[in-house]
């Protein structure tokens, strides 16, 4: 037979492990509950409308980009020139579309393609209107900077004086509106295979001159 004291020892013991069993299940049922609040949260979120985000129409205006492109090729200088201010008057109606829109690829190279007009009016065009296109499409330049750059880099040894002058404005603009990141490429890319007059002025621009 068990002695007093270990019955009362062992009655101890009984009691001690009820309560930790009493508590490990109210921990459990804590955890339960915890679990079925979270469920019913995902239950709720899933239950909930997804916003739909619907494309941007696209702005009537931009209906007259593809005949101001085609007006590029066209043989009248006048109408390269005014096909050059059509495109940007577009641009700035609808530039938050325009923003978003992959026309803004063709915008651009249009503009570009009159840096290297025949025509020395043509190409000023193109450099008076790229000065107000770049600050106000700053993230699209920035993925395409190596086509601006193409563009202009040959007037840098015009022999137009305000040709040249205005390329080199140009350029410091562009310099100070796109990420530094964006231009290290480009500027290399012109610096070893543009033509020797404009590996010297870029050279120039890339040494702060």
């Amino acid at each position: 037979m068990l002695s007093s004291k270990r019955l009362k020892a062992t009655g101890k013991g009984v009691l001690r492990s009820g309560l930790v069993l009493r508590r490990n299940e109210t921990r459990h049922n804590e955890s339960e509950l915890k679990l079925e609040g979270f469920g019913m949260g995902v239950r709720a979120e899933q239950k909930r409308p997804m916003k739909k985000v619907m494309p941007l129409e696209e702005p009537t205006e931009c209906e007259r980009i593809p005949l101001l492109v085609t007006g590029m090729s066209s043989s009248d200088w006048k109408a390269r020139l005014d096909s050059i201010d059509g495109l940007m008057e577009v641009a700035e109606k609808t530039s938050e579309w325009l923003k978003k829109s992959p026309k803004f690829v063709i915008v651009m190279e249009t503009l570009v393609k009159g840096l290297t007009d025949s025509n020395a009016k043509v190409s000023l065009k193109a450099v008076n209107v790229l000065e107000r296109f770049i600050p106000m499409f700053k993230t699209g330049i920035e993925q395409n900077v190596q086509t601006l750059l193409n563009g202009l880099s040959p007037n840098l040894g015009s022999m137009n004086a305000a040709l040249k002058n205005k390329t080199d404005i140009l350029i410091d603009l562009l310099v100070d509106t796109v990420e530094s990141v964006c231009l290290v490429q480009p500027f290399i890319h012109v610096a070893l295979y543009g033509s020797l007059r404009s590996r010297s002025g870029i050279i120039q621009h890339l040494c702060g001159n």
